[in-house]
């Protein structure tokens, strides 16, 4: 007996997973673009927990702290990330959700600018999980949409000057208040992080 027939949907799934393979930045924000409800309805079961949220952003930290520092050293601000914040900032008034996917494509853009595959495909294993965090921030409406904005476009500024301590500290701010205000958000006690008055 054959296998049946790929649906339509199916098929465009797999386009997507293609593109997306071989480093399309707009595959993506496609699947988002149709998924994002159903995302938001399943994150709050692969995300439950302060501990999980703590560890994917650490993770996040991690391997986004090294990147800034050597985009720094280039003084190399990827023109895909400023398009993305650009989206971003035009998302004041919208809902929360809505920016969730330009503020995943800017952070990814950052990573694909160092020009490694292994590297991007390491961050992407991990972007499911940073999409679930960025989704339940969002939706809880845990963070304004203009400070995530004005954030981004100072990280690249001090990109752009060659500040790589600057870039990565405010990287450790963006982060570590979005992870601590979900890690409360989540039942655990918030650190210190989570009250770091906007720097921008």
């Amino acid at each position: 007996m054959n296998p049946p027939e790929p649906t339509d949907q199916q098929k465009l799934e797999a386009q997507w997973l293609a593109r997306a393979r071989k480093g399309d930045p707009d595959a993506f924000g496609e699947f988002f673009s149709v998924y994002h409800a159903r995302l938001f309805a399943v994150v709050s079961r692969v995300v439950s927990n302060p501990d999980d949220a703590r560890d994917i952003y650490l993770s996040r930290e991690v391997v986004e702290a090294e990147v800034l520092r050597r985009l720094a050293r280039k003084r190399l601000a990827p023109e895909r990330a400023r398009k993305a914040n650009a989206e971003i900032a035009m998302l004041i008034d919208a809902s929360p959700g809505e920016i969730v996917e330009p503020d995943m494509r800017f952070h990814t853009a950052l990573i694909d600018a160092i020009g490694s595959p292994r590297l991007s495909r390491t961050y992407g294993s991990l972007a499911s999980e940073v999409v679930f965090c960025m989704s339940q921030v969002q939706g809880a409406s845990l963070l304004p949409t203009e400070l995530i904005a004005a954030e981004h476009e100072r990280i690249l500024e001090l990109i752009e000057a060659g500040d790589e301590d600057g870039a990565a500290a405010l990287l450790a701010i963006h982060i570590g208040r979005a992870r601590e205000r979900l890690a409360e958000r989540l039942g655990g006690v918030a650190g210190p992080e989570a009250f770091v008055p906007p720097t921008v």
